[in-house]
């Protein structure tokens, strides 16, 4: 069997040697081509990363994978090992699409192994079995590995954070050569596969390319719009905070030992009876606010629940609140896994933590920037 050419499984348990889609080669191409943009999704999420050289070398290998695989399965392998990205747990929306993906392929492989075994059996002991019974045997063999696909696609997401994004980065290649299979199905069945893979492979590749994390552990922008790193940016205009004073700054009770998700950085600061937020990036970048003892500061997009106003994407009503702890000298933060909040070369931080003096933590996107004390 050629590339490009597939036999198509009759519902009769008839075979006919014909070209894929009844010999338009232009539909073959289309399948290349997809092929070779999701062989290129380790390069763009290395460029997202702003690791340029990397990004280079894996659009090569990923060209060349989408015909030879090896070189794409060393791109997939090399971004996983040089690209960080977020917490599993802070895209449940990809961990339950990948759910679905994975037993919608694995659905798919048992209906067409059925169909394949069934119509081996129906040409046992005919004279045509010789020439027919590879073709059926390749057929289910195809069948076997979509299963394959689909059983590892929900496995998967139950992997750790490296294992995760490595498969779902690979995802989109692999359901793109189910589709090139499904040439021996009948035709209905094979074109609401094609739409449902596609969907699926868009939605996962558009996912991965988000889950990438910058070097200094922030998340880069959303989409293409670019990030804005520092105070000194005099191309975006100051602005002064919008901090709603009709709200006054209430303290959270207090939550006991509470434990700690993440590291701290440790800095060598005086524990002092106040604490200080500076405003690192952002709308309110150069900005700076004062916290007595236990007093907490609410930073949101909702007036009514918060003191200091943000506005962007990812942001909640009241995305985080920070309390000072005077007699401690540190800083809690609390907020909900739904609104993330990531510490400089950590990544995502749990929903309640403990941060000493000095830490650098980032909000929404582009991202707004605080350092504690």
């Amino acid at each position: 069997m050629y590339f490009g050419e597939m036999i198509i499984l009759r519902p009769t348990g008839l075979y006919s040697s014909e070209p894929l889609f009844s010999g338009e080669i232009g539909k073959t191409l289309i399948f290349i081509l997809i092929t070779a943009v999701c062989a290129c999704l380790p390069a763009a999420a290395a460029f997202r990363a702003e690791k340029k050289n990397l990004a280079a070398g894996c659009l090569g290998l990923g060209l060349a994978g989408a015909a030879f695989f090896i070189p794409w399965i060393v791109a997939v392998i090399l971004v996983v090992r040089n690209v960080s990205f977020k917490k599993k747990s802070s895209v449940p929306e990809l961990v339950n699409m990948g759910r679905i993906y994975g037993a919608m392929l694995t659905v798919l492989g048992l209906i067409f192994l059925a169909m394949g075994i069934r119509s081996y059996s129906s040409i046992m002991g005919q004279i045509y079995e010789e020439v027919l019974g590879g073709v059926i045997s390749s057929a289910i063999t195809t069948s076997i590995g979509i299963c394959l696909i689909g059983g590892m696609t929900i496995a998967c997401t139950f992997a750790r954070d490296k294992g995760f994004w490595g498969w779902y980065m690979a995802v989109p290649v692999l359901g793109t050569y189910c589709m090139m299979v499904l040439g021996f199905y009948p035709a209905i069945l094979r074109y609401i596969s094609y739409i449902a893979i596609l969907l699926g492979n868009v939605f996962i590749g558009w996912q991965v390319y988000n889950g990438v994390m910058l070097p200094d552990g922030t998340p880069a922008a959303n989409g293409f719009t670019p990030r804005q790193t520092s105070a000194s940016n005099r191309s975006v205009p100051r602005q002064q905070p919008v901090v709603n004073r009709s709200m006054p700054r209430q303290p959270l009770a207090d939550v006991g030992s509470m434990p700690r998700s993440a590291p701290v950085g440790k800095v060598n600061v005086e524990r002092q009876k106040k604490g200080m937020i500076h405003c690192l990036s952002g709308q309110y970048a150069g900005a700076q606010f004062e916290l007595k003892d236990e007093e907490t500061l609410g930073i949101g997009s909702d007036p009514r629940r918060s003191h200091l106003i943000l506005t962007g994407a990812q942001i909640g009503p009241i995305h985080m609140e920070i309390t000072y702890q005077g007699m401690k000298g540190n800083y809690r933060l609390d907020h909900s896994m739904d609104c993330p909040v990531y510490m400089k070369g950590y990544g995502a931080l749990g929903e309640h933590v403990i941060l000493e003096p000095g830490t650098e933590i980032s909000v929404g996107a582009p991202a707004h920037t605080f350092r504690l004390g």
